[in-house]
Formats: C-alpha cells, structure tokens, sequence
C-alpha cells in the first residue's frame, strides 16, 4: 500500500498512514493498494489556538550579574503555536535569552515576558534585581550554648525539655557571612 497527500503544504501522510498536519486547510489523503485499488479522504487541519502562558517562576529576586532560567508552559497542551519569544521590559536591569535565560543587570524591579510568536498571549515574571551582596547563597544554623551534663558531655545542638535554647542563623555569600540571626523565644535579633 502506498499512501499520498493532495496538498503537503497543509497534511503530510508517511508510509504507515500517520497523517501529520502542517498548517490550516484541507487536503486529500489517497490509499493505493495491489490490484489498482484506491480511496481517498478529505483531511480538515485545523489550528488549536492558545488560551494561555503561564511563566515558572512567576516572580523572582536575585542579584546583579546572578542568574536563573526561566519555563514558559503554553495551553492547552494541543495548541498549535508553541514558540515563545522572550523579551524584558527593561534589558538594562535584567536581561533574557532566547532559552528564557535572565541575568541580572541593575538595582530594580522589571517584567520578563514569554509571548507565543504569531499570537497575542503571553505571561509574564516579575523580576526585583538587588545588590549582589544582599542575596544569600548559603545557610547556616547552630546552638550557641549546647547543653553540657554535668560530667562534662557537651551535646551540640540539643534543646532541653521545657528550657528555652538560643538558635543562630548565618547567611552566606561566597562562604562569607552575609547576614547573622539570633532567634530566641519569638523575637529575631541581628548580631
């Protein structure tokens, strides 16, 4: 059996009868088989709009020269446009790539979009740029006091039954301490 399309430019069709459609519009769809026997089938190709792009993450912060990818998710999961252009409402302060690549360029808050090419959807992230020095790449959390029995076995971070224990926190950046927490009770003190 052999089969053939009447149009290629709107429906392909491969030596198993897989039809695959490539733009809107209708084609014939012919099945020959031994004996000069045939049939054919008008296809109708028709394009699945998209209904929406959602950007993952859809908010975000990080510093200057810092980056992160960005996902572009396009619905429904048919639709027949899925490529996405990436632009930033503000290449100065955050850059994107073609990938959905941002990196950060200046001190301030934009929008990185993710637009379907050839449609008006599209979605969006909210990107808040910071100083460098202010973004956290590392933590850290200890108990200042460990409890020491009186033989003199110290247990490093132990908190007692009905006793309040002091809990320390580093941020880091670059494996030097950013910003340091002492959490006692409720309150959050810096140090």
């Amino acid at each position: 059996m052999s089969y053939s399309s009447s149009n290629t430019g709107v429906a392909q069709v491969n030596s198993q009868g897989a039809i695959l459609g490539i733009s809107a519009g209708t084609a014939k769809i012919t099945i020959k088989a031994a004996g000069n026997v045939s049939t054919t089938l008008n296809v109708k190709v028709v394009e699945v709009p998209v209904e929406s792009v959602t950007v993952t993450p859809g908010e975000i912060t990080l510093g200057i020269t810092s980056t992160t990818n960005l996902t572009a998710t396009v619905l429904p999961a048919e639709a027949s446009k899925k490529l996405i252009n990436w632009s930033s409402d503000n290449m100065g302060m955050a850059s994107v790539d073609a990938n959905g690549k941002i990196t950060g360029r200046a001190k301030g808050t934009t929008e990185i979009k993710a637009q379907v090419a050839g449609s008006d959807r599209f979605g969006v992230c909210k990107v808040t740029v910071i100083e460098e020095s202010a973004v956290a790449d590392g933590i850290t959390m200890e108990v200042p006091n460990p409890y020491k029995d009186n033989v003199g076995n110290v247990y490093e971070n132990t908190a007692l039954f009905g006793r309040d224990m002091e809990l320390r926190v580093r941020l880091q950046r670059n494996g030097q301490p950013v910003k340091h927490y002492r959490k006692q009770h409720d309150d959050i003190s810096y140090c």
